[in-house]
């Protein structure tokens, strides 16, 4: 067994034990299980080499060489964690599943039934190895495809490192994306470039796969890589909250929102992923409490939260609402400070209904005076109806066509002002009047009175029981 062969069977071996470790840490997580998937994958191109390489006759290394054709699902495991374990929008489409594998399988397909991608071995100073048809248009696609996604992972990686804000993950994201960087770029250098150039050189590619497991372990053991974090647990509640959450960094850039907010705002979440807090609050709301963005920010940074801080906002399309602001200062696991997180209860609702019920005990208080005040005008107009109707009957003799339409002027007046008092009466009555109630509420008939004090006092004895 020489060198080459010992070292590929090492890497399998390696690449292998690395993966089945990181699925047990967190077995529900997407990211071990893609990681695990990657590597088992490594572990299967090295095994195949190792076997590859010791073959005894072409026979046999052709068999080993057929065995590998399912090498182009390793590229798309690997661009697959990347998408994953850097949080990309992308996975949420189902088309991408579609991108990353179907090529895939059509290119280990290819490479299993005919000779298009990897020729008959043939044998080097190190082993047998694959040879690569120099004049094959698929085998300059199936190069092109693994090269554009050996890259596109890389770009993840350095891209997410940049744009997250938590220092512990910063630092995961950093020894990942150099464990990745160092066989992608080995392996299209010595299997990719090499062969097409016509360097007679070993593939590095599954071997160098296994120097992953140096930077991986080195950042499980010392910055909790793969492990359990709270935040992905924690995930699923941040996005399915009612209330609304923001995580703002330690400078106020918004860095997350979930669901509820861009529900309730209107505005989607490219709109509000990296601007201001400030801004956002100064264009959106109006502090019902008279501070500004920054004053809260500063008493927040004093006191490390604030409770229900009632706010105006708007909505994109303009709509007032008003909700209950809590914040706080988020740490990490080592206390240190990372952010805050804003909580925004919509309370709009509340305040309608608390607006509807000041208004009805406003309009109940104003229906029990009208039903006091109705009770208490009955009295003057009943006897001015009395004083009236006395008048008329004594002098009726003296009375000329004037002073006939002048006695006529103050019934109607007495008549009007009566059904405004019953009118008072009925808004201010939460009971329908029966006919014999109404009868009593409306003025006393002056016909039935045969002396003018009696039935005065019996009128008025009327009108107070109502």
């Amino acid at each position: 067994m020489n060198v080459y062969a010992l070292l590929s069977l090492c890497a399998s071996a390696i690449s292998i034990s690395l993966g089945i470790s990181v699925y047990y840490i967190n077995t529900k997580s997407v990211v071990n299980r893609l990681f695990t998937l990657t590597l088992s994958a490594n572990a299967y191109w090295a095994f195949c080499e190792f076997m590859l390489t010791n073959s005894n006759s072409v026979e046999t290394a052709i068999l080993w060489g057929k065995a590998l054709f399912l090498w182009p699902f390793l590229l798309a495991f690997v661009l697959h964690f990347a998408l994953a374990f850097t949080e990309n929008e992308l996975l949420k489409n189902k088309l991408i599943y579609v991108v990353l594998y179907f090529p895939a399988l059509i290119f280990s397909l290819i490479d299993l039934a005919t000779n298009w991608i990897s020729a008959t071995p043939t044998l080097k100073f190190w082993g047998y190895a694959t040879s690569v048809p120099s004049d094959s248009v698929v085998t300059r696609l199936d190069g092109i495809w693994a090269a554009v996604l050996a890259i596109l992972a890389l770009f993840l990686f350095f891209g997410y490192y940049n744009r997250v804000f938590d220092k512990t993950r910063k630092v995961q994201t950093k020894f990942v994306a150099v464990a990745f960087a160092i066989p992608i770029c080995l392996s299209l250098l010595t299997d990719s470039l090499f062969p097409v150039m016509g360097v007679n050189f070993p593939g590095l590619g599954a071997i160098s796969g296994s120097l992953v497991s140096f930077f991986v372990v080195y950042a499980m053991w010392r910055y909790e890589l793969f492990g359990f974090r709270p935040e992905i647990a924690a995930d699923n509640i941040f996005s399915t909250m009612l209330d609304s959450v923001i995580l703002v960094n330690l400078q106020g850039v918004i860095i997350k929102v979930n669901q509820s907010l861009l529900k309730v705002s209107g505005y989607k979440e490219d709109e509000l992923v990296g601007k201001s807090i400030s801004e956002m609050v100064q264009k959106a709301s109006v502090l019902s409490q008279g501070n500004t963005t920054p004053e809260i920010m500063a008493e927040l940074r004093k006191q490390r939260e604030i409770k229900n801080y009632e706010i105006t906002f708007y909505s994109k399309s303009g709509e007032k609402k008003t909700g209950a602001l809590s914040c706080s200062i988020v740490c990490d696991n080592r206390g240190q400070d990372v952010g805050m997180a804003f909580v925004l209860h919509d309370i709009t609702k509340r305040k309608e209904m608390e607006q509807k019920l000041i208004k009805a005990e406003r309009l109940a208080s104003i229906g029990e005076l009208a039903g006091i005040l109705g009770h208490d005008l009955r009295n003057p107009l009943n006897a001015i109806q009395v004083a009236a109707y006395y008048l008329k009957t004594k002098y009726a003799n003296m009375l000329d066509s004037k002073d006939e339409s002048m006695f006529e002027s103050i019934d109607k007046s007495i008549n009007y002002s009566d059904k405004i008092v019953n009118d008072l009466i009925d808004y201010s009555s939460e009971v329908n009047y029966s006919p014999l109630t109404r009868r009593a509420s409306t003025l006393c008939p002056v016909d039935v009175f045969l002396d003018f004090g009696t039935s005065n006092n019996a009128c008025s004895s009327n009108s107070v029981t109502l």
